[in-house]
Order: structure tokens, then sequence, then C-alpha cells
């Protein structure tokens, strides 16, 4: 048995070392390491800020922040509430095409959505909604997967409490969001980690349907001040890589708890 569990953990110690590899490479990388030589090396022997201090003196920097940071937060909220309203819809109404509906939502889970970029630039250069927010915010607030896990979770309720709240007459939505909601606490959190750090790190979808460098968010200024016609610049890259990923990597470590217990609910039984 001793030995069994030696085994598990060198293979998790291997399997967390290759994890980890890639961030300590463009931690190094952006300090100015050179990967590149032969032999590469492994930490900086000359060690730099210019990656970091040609990012902070970049004049849209601020705009770009602002645009990330607007793009995950409205995107987000949107993702909540459609997911929300459509998932107990699934979960607890009957309606005429409803399976349908809900196979759709299935297809759609497992539709690449790059596939859906150019049917949806077509729609919105229709409305004239190219180049603005809300042409790169509205069409990423409906998000499949999210329907899914929670129509999953409201299935995990037993209906005894909606019973007993329109007993007392409550309204649907006093029962969605005063009773459903805090129950399902923990799916909520993953949908919202998954939806914020997706679009957050979204650039390719911004650069699509935008041409306007004002528009841009942070992952798309990693294509614009680290490259050019002719090489990378790897410094830049990797130090705008590295500020991308403070606010992701902290939103993970605060719903962290909540993110492991939220893609399955158990223990609610009748």
């Amino acid at each position: 048995m001793k030995i069994g569990k030696i085994i598990v953990y060198i293979l998790l110690m291997l399997i967390t070392f290759f994890y980890i590899l890639p961030f300590y490479i463009l931690t190094i990388v952006s300090f100015n390491a050179n990967i590149f030589s032969k032999p590469p090396q492994y930490y900086p022997l000359n060690p730099s800020l210019g990656g970091y201090i040609y990012l902070i003196t970049q004049s849209l920097l601020l705009t770009w922040i602002f645009n990330s940071f607007i793009y995950s937060f409205t995107v987000t909220a949107g993702v909540l509430l459609v997911s929300t309203l459509a998932g107990y819809a699934f979960s607890r109404l009957s309606f005429p095409g409803r399976t349908l509906l809900f196979w759709l939502v299935l297809i759609g889970m497992m539709t690449p959505t790059v596939i859906l970029y150019i049917p949806l630039y077509i729609l919105l250069s229709k409305l004239n909604m190219l180049n603005s927010h809300a042409g790169i915010i509205l069409p990423l607030m409906v998000s499949p997967f999210s329907v899914f896990l929670v129509k999953q979770a409201f299935d995990s309720i037993p209906p005894d409490y909606e019973e007993a709240a329109l007993i007392d007459g409550a309204s649907t939505l006093q029962i969605i969001f005063n009773i459903l909601l805090p129950i399902i606490k923990p799916t909520l959190y993953t949908v919202v980690l998954f939806n914020f750090v997706w679009t957050w790190n979204n650039w390719l979808w911004p650069l699509f349907v935008s041409s306007s460098p004002f528009l841009f968010n942070l992952p798309v200024a990693v294509l614009m001040i680290s490259s050019s016609w002719t090489s990378i610049v790897y410094i830049n890259a990797a130090a705008v890589a590295i500020f991308s990923m403070i606010v992701p990597l902290l939103l993970y470590v605060f719903t962290l708890e909540y993110f492991m217990k939220g893609v399955v609910i158990s223990g609610l039984k009748r």
C-alpha cells in the first residue's frame, strides 16, 4: 500500500511540474531570460523590467484594462441572468417545444464558437453594431454550457421548496431569486468563474468585430505591443501575459472553494 501511495505521489508531482513549467517559463522570459539560446537560460542572467516598463508606458493601457473589466463584468452578469431564467424554465416549466429547445442548447454546447463568428458578424453589420462595445458584449451573453449547468442544479432541488413558497404567496421570480438561487450558489460561482475568465482571455472576438484600438482588451494588447510584421518581442509579450493573468488568478483563488463544489451539487434529497 505504501509503495502504491509513493507511486501516486510521484505521478502527481510530475503532472504538477508539467503544469507549472509553462508559467515558470513565461515568468523568466518576462524578466529577459533567453530560452532560445544554446543552452537555454533557465533563469534571467541579466534581469530586466523592460517588458513591464514598456507595458505601463503604453498610452492606451488604461483603456485596455477598462475594456477588459467592462467586457468581463457585463458578459458575466448577462450570462448569469440568462442562464438562471433559461435554466429554471427548462427545469421547472412545461411549454411546447421544451425538449427541442433543450436539444438545441446541447447542440450549442458541442458547436465550436468560432463557427458562429461569421453569421454573428453579418448580423452585427446589419444592425450597425460593429466597432462598438455593445457589438462585442451582447453576442457573448448567451452560454449554452452555463444554461445546462444551472438547469442541472435546479433539477437537484426537490420541488417541495417551491410548493411551500407558493402556499405562502411567493411569485415565480421571488422563488427563483430568494429561495432557489441561494441553494445553488456553488453552481453560480462556477458560472461566474468560467465566463469571467473566458471573457477576460477572449482576444479573437474583440479583434474580429472591431478595428479600433480603443475597443481592444488586454489579450488583444498582447498582439498589439509584442509583435511586428517581422518578429515577436517575447519579453513584451510575456510581461503583458503575466499582467493580464493577475485578475483571473485572484478570482480563482477567492472562489476556489465554491468552484470545487459547483459542477455537481449533492446532498439535497427528499
